[in-house]
């Protein structure tokens, strides 16, 4: 009887073990854009002084216009959107606006 009680415990045990191993997926959907889209994420150089905030992302279709100017997302993201499949595009990363 003592084997059986020791068995029941040890598979008690691993099922409460199993079960508390699981972690949630934090599943971050995935967002889809009607038109062509530019987004990244802006990596700056430990101990650097500047802030994302500060940064804009200037974006030049092939013809050298300017399409956009923003500003980057304080979480280092930014998203340009509304672009043509037509064009080529250069991004450029600057302090200045």
């Amino acid at each position: 009887m003592r084997q059986k009680h020791s068995l029941f415990t040890i598979i008690v045990i691993m099922i409460v073990l199993l079960f508390s191993c699981e972690q949630p997926k934090n599943e971050v959907p995935i967002q889809e854009y009607s038109t062509p889209t530019i987004k990244g994420t802006l990596s700056l150089p430990a101990g650097s002084t500047v802030n994302a905030g500060d940064i804009y992302v200037k974006v030049i279709d092939s013809n050298d216009k300017t399409v956009t100017v923003q500003k980057v997302n304080p979480d280092k993201t930014f998203v340009v959107q509304g672009l043509s499949s037509d064009m080529l595009y250069s991004i450029l990363f600057t302090s200045v606006e």
